[in-house]
């Protein structure tokens, strides 16, 4: 048997998709929706999963703290090598990646890289899915 918990966080991001057919090859942004899904074995002596407040304090916290209001380009972009040659004031706020920021990479990035660091020590409680919706209608998933 496994327990669950889900939490929801909104961040404003910006992004482009270089090489993309159609308008997410522009400069862009959401008011994007992340979903965390934890999943552990067994409650605490309180029944708790994992505190809802840990789960803003971690991965929430290191979203606001990293990639709200900035915008998130790909370092092979084209684009992002135009603003650095150019020593532009536009760099501030901008942050290099090593994936092209697709909802799907970004969920994959959460999971494989950030909560590893930040959550997954959490009382063994692990980020199991991370859910990416760019509007009401579109989203992506990763899950281990």
């Amino acid at each position: 048997m496994t327990f669950k918990v889900y939490r929801e966080h909104w961040a404003c991001i910006g992004h482009r998709i270089p090489g993309h057919k159609g308008k997410c090859k522009n400069l862009h942004g959401h008011n994007y929706k992340f979903t965390f899904e934890i999943e552990g074995p067994e409650v605490d002596e309180n029944g708790i999963l994992v505190d809802f407040g840990d789960i803003k304090d971690t991965l929430c916290k290191w979203i606001d703290d990293n990639w709200d209001h900035k915008t998130i380009l790909w370092k092979e972009d084209g684009l992002l090598m135009l603003l650095k040659q150019s020593e532009s004031p536009l760099m501030y706020g901008v942050v290099q990646v090593d994936f092209c920021p697709t909802a799907e990479k970004i969920a994959e990035y959460l999971i494989r890289t950030v909560a590893p660091t930040i959550f997954n020590e959490y009382k063994g409680r692990f980020l199991m899915k991370c859910t990416v919706q760019e509007t009401e209608k579109c989203s992506a998933s990763y899950e281990v």
